[in-house]
């Protein structure tokens, strides 16, 4: 509950991400405009968000924010740094 507010606060896009992948042990890093939005290489805000993961492909709708996850090779993350923060 927000102190100003008075109302619920909604969490971010990328901690419902983390938490879905930790649940599921699935690997994630963030691919496209919001890849680029954590790097902060674009103030754009992604229409979508799209995940490269370890797990078969799937879309998920949170609140009215869809999530897309796509399979990628593991080759792919052994290659990459520690995941962006938002």
């Amino acid at each position: 509950m927000g102190k100003l507010t008075r109302k619920p606060l909604i969490p971010d896009i990328w901690s419902i991400t983390q938490t879905i992948a930790r649940k599921n042990g699935w690997k994630i890093v963030p691919s496209g405009e919001a890849a680029l939005n954590a790097l902060g290489l674009s103030t754009q805000v992604p229409g979508r968000y799209v995940f490269l993961l370890t797990a078969k492909t799937l879309n998920i709708v949170w609140e009215t924010e869809p999530l897309r996850f796509v399979k990628e090779r593991l080759k792919i993350f052994k290659r990459s740094m520690t995941p962006v923060q938002w």
